[in-house]
């Protein structure tokens, strides 16, 4: 039947604050059989799949995941998870202990998601956080470099989970290619003629169809995407504004202060002294 098997790799924590989509812990896990029970748990999973299959209840619902699926396990959540078959299973998984993971999930519309089927583009960039944060553990010097690249790669796991997650739902191919477009160049410079392209269509068609389905503009979309960073940033670092304005696609610090305080309410720095950052 073989023994379970863990290889857990950790990134400091001091560091690893200032950047809050990188997890304090990866792991590659051998279970034969796979069985696991937990409750209220003060941690947030996020789990792929490499072999094997799983029955998951979660929060009381249930989910069947086979190879190449990913699964979100909840902070202070309940949820079991068996092997339905007397197979050994191998799974990476990324440990938070923060709560600024739950407001990242809600960035990227998987706050009540907990399983993801055929996510498998994710496969690569797990494997490469994994070993990331072995070498982060044997490499001092390079510490920093590997925490930036790290957070390349969770950008890009968070992406591809909310994509696929979003092809769960009845929207049209052209308004998820439109919408899958910002997201993943939510910090660059981006026109309507690149969103359109996305799309195939024509600016002014992008744009009717678009407000059609979805009852905003791509402009709006857009916008509103660059505010939802904006503020999971100013909740979760300490970083200064000029630096969020950029990370949320904004050209300057100014023009980013005057367009959240038009949407928010609120100038970026009131609202910051109101969510107390955990990292200052």
């Amino acid at each position: 039947m073989g023994h379970p098997y863990e290889d857990v790799h950790f990134f400091r924590q001091d560091k690893r604050l200032q950047l809050p989509n990188v997890p304090f812990a990866v792991g590659l896990s051998h279970r034969h059989p796979h069985s696991i029970r937990r409750d209220a748990v003060g941690c947030t999973s996020i789990e792929y799949l490499i072999s094997g299959r799983i029955h998951a209840v979660i929060n009381n619902r249930s989910y069947d995941i086979a190879p190449g699926d990913m699964f979100i396990l909840p902070r202070n959540g309940r949820y079991e998870c068996s092997s339905p078959v007397p197979m050994r299973t191998r799974k990476i998984y990324l440990y938070y202990h923060h709560m600024e993971i739950e407001h990242l999930l809600a960035l990227h519309g998987l706050a009540q998601v907990h399983h993801v089927p055929s996510c498998t583009a994710a496969a690569p960039w797990c494997r490469a956080l994994f070993t990331l944060a072995r070498r982060f553990e044997h490499t001092p010097s390079e510490q920093d470099a590997l925490l930036a690249e790290a957070s390349t790669y969770m950008h890009r796991i968070m992406i591809l989970l909310s994509q696929e997650s979003r092809k769960r739902f009845i929207v049209p191919g052209d308004i998820l290619a439109m919408m899958n477009y910002i997201d993943m160049h939510l910090h660059e410079p981006i026109t309507l003629s690149d969103i359109a392209a996305a799309s195939g269509k024509s600016v002014p068609h992008a744009i009717r169809v678009f407000k059609r389905e979805t009852g905003s503009t791509p402009h709006e979309h857009l916008l509103k995407r660059r505010i939802e960073t904006a503020i999971f940033l100013l909740k979760s670092t300490g970083e200064n504004i000029r630096f969020i304005a950029s990370r949320a696609g904004f050209r300057n610090e100014h023009y980013f202060s005057a367009v959240f305080k038009k949407h928010t309410g609120r100038p970026p720095s009131v609202m910051r002294r109101g969510f107390e950052p955990s990292c200052q």
